[in-house]
This record gives C-alpha cells, structure tokens and sequence, in this order.
C-alpha cells in the first residue's frame, strides 16, 4: 500500500448512536458502513428490547476488525471511537453533553 499523509479529522462528528441487532453478520455490516461513511463515535445503547447477545459484540475485537476492514475497503484513515454500550438516556446525554464542548 502506498503511504498517505494521516488524514485530518472532521470539522464536525458524526456520533451514531444504535441498538446492535442480534445477529452477528447485521451487526457486522453495521458497523462497517458506518464507518464508511464517516462516523466518529459507534455507541452501542441498551433498551427494553435490547438483545444482550448484541452488546457483547459490539465489544470484542472482532467489532474493531470489521471497523479497520471498512476503514481499509473505504479508504479512509480514521478508526472510528467503539464505546461501551449505555441505557439510551445516558447516551443520549452523552452526546449533547460532547456537542456543547
């Protein structure tokens, strides 16, 4: 591969806030076009309907695997930040919280 100079990061982030499905080859393709089109931060959030299964995914390495295959397929040189899954209130207020810094 060629070497690139790092790319500088975005004037705005984009944070993506999800319920991760439960199904291992959805939440897969998830994360990998949310990375391709550039999001910033993947919170994965906790609900009523959330599957347990899904959470535990969204935080083991094969999720940042399938996040630096799309950074690689899509050509881009930023990881996106993986967080920990949050009760959707809290990530909620999370995000507003990084939006007025």
């Amino acid at each position: 591969l060629p070497l690139r100079a790092p790319e500088t990061p975005p004037a705005v982030r984009c944070s993506l806030l999800y319920a991760p499905p439960k199904s291992t080859a959805r939440h897969k393709i998830l994360l990998e076009k949310a990375t391709e089109i550039g999001a910033s931060v993947l919170q994965p959030i906790e609900s009523h309907h959330t599957d347990s299964s899904g959470l535990k995914i969204s935080q083991t390495p094969a999720a940042l695997h399938w996040c630096l295959g799309a950074v690689e397929q899509s050509d881009r040189m930023l990881l996106p930040e993986l967080k920990t899954p949050l009760p959707l209130a809290d990530a909620c207020k999370q995000a507003v919280e990084a939006g007025q810094k």
